[in-house]
């Protein structure tokens, strides 16, 4: 008996949330904005590693025309060496091996798209600055002591 009166509830319950919520969607008079040209998720490498070793994965939410947009990032191991501005091996231990965050600042600036975070424990600003190059992104990754260039690559 118990176990008809639970077979019954399984099969109607999907039915129950499966209808329609009347709420779901955009308003009526919602203006919806389409994403920039830097809107999407992106593979960070040193521009001159012919290893090709992903320093960071960022992801961009920026509309057209936005002040600002919002962003989150993952740090790989070959950052630990970039932030120090040694040639990239990818074995380097430091603080930030695969930790992430959310970035401070995601601004465009004339043709340019800035991203500052703060990925190490004294809080120091590290900035990426970027432009977008055909289907790539091209810019420089800097720190207090570290300038590299780098090739932003659009993931799938």
């Amino acid at each position: 008996m118990l176990f008809t009166f639970v077979l019954a509830l399984a099969c109607v319950l999907p039915l129950a949330s499966a209808q329609e919520d009347e709420g779901a969607g955009p308003d009526d008079d919602a203006v919806l904005i389409p994403p920039s040209r830097f809107h999407g998720n992106w593979r960070v490498v040193a521009r001159d590693d012919s290893d090709d070793s992903a320093l960071m994965h960022l992801s961009i939410q920026h509309g057209v025309g936005e002040k600002v947009g919002s962003g989150d990032y993952a740090l790989l191991q070959p950052f630990c060496d970039a932030m120090v501005g040694e040639p990239i091996t990818g074995t380097a231990q430091c603080e930030t091996t695969d930790t992430g965050g959310v970035f401070e600042l995601v601004a465009p600036r004339r043709r340019w798209l800035v991203l500052v975070f703060h990925p190490t424990a004294d809080g120091a600003d590290h900035t990426l600055a970027l432009r977008l190059k055909g289907r790539q992104m091209v810019g420089e990754y800097r720190n207090a002591d570290v300038v590299l260039p780098i090739v932003l690559e659009r993931l799938p």
